[in-house]
C-alpha cells in the first residue's frame, strides 16, 4: 500500500567554496520543483527510491532556493507518522537542497539546441494547426510558407528535426502538441505507463484513457516527452487533456491537480527555454495564467464560455481559438459569421486568434 506526505525544504548558500558529498538512502521517491527567492520556478527534478551518491561541484546560488517537495511516496513498513516521516527525510532533503544548487549552476539545456531569447507570443497572432497528419513543406521550402502565419501548432512524434528547423529559420514558430492527459495506444512509450496510473476509456476517443496526473511515473513519461521537444528544437509545448476533472475520468481527478500539474509541466519546459500554453481549462484560467504563455481553446463559441478565456487577452497573452462547426470544410456562411463575430456566442472573444476546422485537424483551415 503506498501512503502519501507533503513537506517543504528551504535552504541557502553563503559559502561558495565548500565542496559537499552526500551518500543517502531515500525513504520516499519524490518529484520536486526549484524555486529563487523571488519565487520564479528553476526546474522540476526525480529523485528515484533508491541509493544516490551526489557529488557536488562547489557552488552556492545568490538567493535563497525553497524546494517543494510533492507526492512523496513512503516505501518502508509500517508507514512512520507524518513527524517521523519528516524526520527521516530530513537528510534526503539535505542532499536534494545541495542538489539544487547544482542543478542551478549546471546547464540542462547543453544538448538542446540555443535559443536566443524564451518565446513571448502576442495576443492577436495568426496561427495554424495541424495533428492528424505528416506537416510538408511546400515545393520550395519552409520560406514559401503563408508569410501571414507565423506560428505552427504540429505533432511531435508525427514530424522530424529537420522539418522544425527549416520552419525555424523561415521565421517561424513551433508549438509541440502531445497528450499530457490521456494515455494513446499507438505512442511508442505507451508500455511505460503503470497500469494503476489509467483510468476510464475518455469519451468519444476509445484508444485512450485517462492517466492519473499525480503520478511520479505520468510525470516522468511527460518530463522525457518535454525533452524531446527540446531536442528538436521546438519553441512551445501544447499539452492536450488538462481538464480531466470536468470527466468522468475514474481517477478523482481534481481542478488542484491540475494546477499542479502545469506547474510541472511548465516548469519542465522552462529547463529548456520553451513556453507552455494551456489547454482549455477555462475552470482554472486566473490559477494556472501566470505560468502559461499562451492558451489553446476548443469550441469556447460553440458552448458560449469564452468570457473563462479572456484573462488571457487581458495579460497580453494569445487565445488560440479554435472552432469545429457542423458541415466543414463546406461551413455555412452563417456559422462563419457566428464564429468571426465577437457577440452572442462568441461576447468576449475580442482579440482571439481563431480558426475553422475539422475535428481531425488536419490541413485544411478557415481564418475570419
Amino acid at each position: 500500500m503506498n501512503h502519501w506526505c507533503d513537506t517543504f525544504v528551504s535552504a541557502t548558500w553563503q559559502d561558495r567554496n565548500q565542496g559537499v558529498a552526500y551518500s543517502v538512502t531515500p525513504y520516499c521517491k519524490t518529484y520536486w520543483y526549484v524555486r529563487n527567492g523571488q519565487g520564479q520556478d528553476l526546474g522540476s527534478f526525480y529523485i528515484p527510491a533508491s541509493q544516490l551518491r551526489l557529488n557536488l561541484e562547489p557552488y552556492a546560488p545568490k538567493r535563497p532556493v525553497l524546494v517543494q517537495a510533492r507526492a512523496l511516496e513512503w516505501t518502508g513498513t509500517p508507514f512512520p507518522k507524518q513527524k517521523d516521516c519528516n524526520m527521516k527525510l530530513t537528510s534526503v532533503f539535505q542532499a536534494i537542497t545541495l542538489l539544487a544548487a547544482s542543478a542551478e549552476a549546471s546547464n540542462p539545456r547543453a544538448s538542446t539546441p540555443k535559443r536566443k531569447a524564451l518565446w513571448k507570443p502576442e495576443a492577436g497572432t495568426k496561427w495554424e494547426i495541424i495533428l492528424s497528419e505528416v506537416f510538408k513543406l511546400p515545393k520550395g521550402g519552409a520560406s514559401k510558407l503563408d508569410s501571414t502565419v507565423p506560428v505552427y501548432d504540429l505533432d511531435l512524434f508525427e514530424n522530424d528535426k529537420s522539418t522544425f528547423s527549416a520552419m525555424q529559420k523561415a521565421g517561424k514558430r513551433v508549438i509541440y502538441y502531445f497528450s499530457a492527459g490521456s494515455w494513446e495506444n499507438w505512442r511508442d512509450d505507451k508500455d511505460d505507463f503503470p497500469k494503476k496510473d489509467l483510468g476510464k476509456t475518455m469519451d468519444g476517443w476509445p484508444d485512450e484513457k485517462w492517466v492519473n496526473i499525480r503520478s511520479p511515473a505520468v510525470r516522468a513519461i511527460m518530463a522525457k516527452r518535454i525533452k524531446v521537444a527540446a531536442d528538436k528544437g521546438c519553441d512551445a509545448i501544447d499539452p492536450d487533456n488538462m481538464d480531466g476533472y470536468q470527466n468522468n475520468n475514474g481517477l478523482g481527478l481534481t481542478e488542484a491537480d491540475t494546477v499542479s500539474y502545469v506547474k510541472f509541466l511548465s516548469a519542465e519546459a522552462a529547463k529548456y527555454n520553451m513556453v507552455m500554453g494551456m489547454k482549455n481549462g477555462g475552470d482554472v484560467t486566473e490559477e494556472v495564467l501566470p505560468y502559461v504563455a499562451f492558451c489553446i481553446n476548443e469550441s469556447c463559441i460553440e458552448y458560449s464560455e469564452c468570457d473563462l478565456y479572456a484573462p488571457y487577452i487581458e495579460a497580453g497573452k494569445p487565445v488560440f481559438n479554435i472552432e469545429y462547426p457542423n458541415g466543414a470544410p463546406k461551413v455555412k456562411s452563417k456559422d462563419k459569421k457566428r464564429i468571426c463575430s465577437t457577440s452572442g456566442a462568441a461576447a468576449d472573444s475580442d482579440g482571439f486568434s481563431k480558426i475553422i476546422k475539422k475535428m481531425n485537424l488536419d490541413k485544411w483551415t478557415m481564418y475570419c
